[in-house]
């Protein structure tokens, strides 16, 4: 399927006009589950700790309960957060109409799935740092230009396999694909040829983001320096106020980014079918 970058901002904006009540609101779901269970675990983390710790009277009782602790709540942090990444891009994507409480069980049933492929990826990333780190200790040897322009050329290629691999969460989420390896293979496949089309639909909504939190940034340092300068601590509510910007900004780019990916997906979809079983290629 042929797409283009203004095809896909139009889509894009099609759905965060007839949908953002519902993407916030999932936002928001997932947003205080979060908040509770981080709450409820440190509670559970903080007493069991000093428990082991005050059963044994060991130091290493109250170190080993705090470590296991905190792996316990990163892992909760990184499920919800891959939940909440899947409800939005079901609820987004142009190619169903789904009720929020179906996307919200898309988001759940997507979770544990996308734990796998973050995990297969990461491997795969230590994997290629190990054999780049070996290689670039050989160039080193060669001379330091030669090193430098070598890991010039590996900012395109990590570009490239973002592109490729950018709709694995959509094909989880909206395809309901559970097996990670047939997910990031069927990501693989979809994105073929159009690479340069989803390099610049991300690069002018990342523009988009920085320019916008530049300006914020902008107008909260120039109100800081001109209290400064007329001797005058930063006024509180000025303060109280970009906080509360910076915070719905960061909940306007979770929201636009999931919309914009589930709109490519949706662009990508009729391609999937032909080239799912090739693989890499």
């Amino acid at each position: 399927m042929q797409t283009s970058v203004s095809q896909i901002f139009s889509k894009t904006g099609e759905i965060l006009k007839t949908r953002s009540g519902g993407l916030f609101g999932l936002w928001a779901t997932f947003f205080a589950a979060q908040i509770v269970l981080m709450v409820g675990l440190v509670a559970v983390i903080g007493v069991s700790t000093f428990a082991g710790a005050s059963a044994d009277g060991s130091p290493f009782g109250f170190g080993g309960g705090m470590i296991l602790g905190i792996i316990v709540m990163y892992l909760v942090i990184l499920l919800i957060a891959s939940a909440q990444n899947a409800s939005l891009t079901a609820m987004a994507s142009p190619l169903q109409r789904i009720s929020f409480g179906d996307a919200l069980n898309a988001g759940v049933r997507s979770a544990l799935p996308m734990l796998g492929v973050i995990v297969l990826l990461l491997i795969g990333y230590f994997v290629c740092a190990l054999v780049a780190g070996l290689v670039f200790g050989v160039v080193a040897t060669l001379g330091k230009p030669i090193a430098v322009l070598l890991g010039l050329l590996l900012i395109p290629a990590v570009i490239y396999l973002a592109c490729r691999l950018c709709v694995i969460n959509a094909v989880v989420a909206v395809d309901g694909v559970g097996n990670p390896v047939t997910a990031i293979a069927r990501g693989w496949a979809m994105t073929r040829g159009h690479v340069s089309t989803i390099l610049g639909a991300v690069l002018l909504f990342l523009v988009g983001t920085v320019v916008l939190g530049g300006l914020l940034f902008y107008s909260y340092f120039t109100s800081m320096m001109a209290a400064a300068t007329m001797g005058q601590p930063p006024s509180a509510g000025g303060s109280l106020l970009t906080i509360l910007a910076f915070f719905v900004y960061s909940i306007a780019v979770s929201i636009v980014g999931a919309a914009l990916f589930a709109v490519i997906h949706g662009e990508l979809s009729d391609t999937s079918a032909a080239r799912t079983t090739e693989v890499f290629g």
